[in-house]
């Protein structure tokens, strides 16, 4: 019963995020904006394309059409459908499909967390842009896990070979980066919250105030203040 409550505020999931139990009382986001959780510092990040390779066979997973879309912010939030549509002005083309469905599974909960938990513990906030030409064929741009074979530096995987066909000669530059500053997080950053990804390059602390957030792409990153501010405030109040 409770899983099934607690799926209920989750996109038409078979699994969901069960909470109201002895390992996890209360939702992450309420307990963030409680403070009644470890203080510890955080990166958390999302990818530009989350939805895009869900979006292929359309499955019940999370709302890439517009019948499941309606369909879900029918279930959720009625009352705030006109507001969230309006901050995907391409709706119903593929494109605001798939910001739509990615929002829903990850860039609400991730800037939702973000905001409430930045209050309480150092945080840092990414979005992740790169993509290969493999993906860009594809279209499927930076698409959900994109982001793992770089940070992992598993080019000659099964998976890192697709997603990077020359990986295992030539690694691109962007995995080097990722796995300088994340390594840099948990050797250096752990008391301070301070990370640079190369010289003279500082990833801010985010908070409301800025939202600064570290843009990933393939040549280079930069620090952009609240790049998905439209998308961001239309899901204020839903998690």
């Amino acid at each position: 019963m409770l899983q099934l409550k607690s799926a209920a505020a989750t996109p038409t999931l078979a699994y969901g995020l069960t909470y109201g139990v002895d390992l996890l009382p209360t939702h992450p986001v309420d307990a963030a904006r409680e403070g009644t959780l470890a203080r510890v510092p955080l990166i958390i990040g999302t990818n530009s394309h989350e939805a895009s390779m869900f979006a292929w066979t359309k499955p019940p997973m999370l709302p890439t059409t517009t019948a499941s879309i309606d369909a879900y912010l029918g279930r959720v939030a009625p009352d705030a459908k006109d507001r969230v549509l309006a901050a995907y002005p391409d709706y119903p083309r593929r494109r605001a499909l798939i910001a739509f469905g990615s929002d829903v599974m990850f860039g609400g909960p991730a800037w939702a967390f973000a905001d409430t938990y930045s209050a309480i513990a150092p945080t840092h906030v990414y979005r992740f842009d790169h993509f290969g030409w493999s993906l860009r064929i594809l279209g499927l741009g930076a698409t959900h896990g994109s982001e793992i074979v770089h940070i992992q530096h598993s080019y000659a995987s099964f998976i890192g070979r697709k997603l990077h066909p020359l990986g295992r000669r030539l690694q691109p530059p962007v995995g080097r980066r990722m796995q300088r500053a994340w390594l840099d997080f948990a050797a250096k950053g752990w008391d301070t919250g301070e990370i640079h990804w190369s010289s003279g390059h500082h990833w801010p602390i985010y908070d409301t105030a800025h939202r600064f957030t570290r843009i990933i792409m393939t040549a280079r990153d930069m620090v952009v203040e609240d790049p998905d501010a439209e998308r961001r405030k239309a899901w204020v109040g839903l998690y």
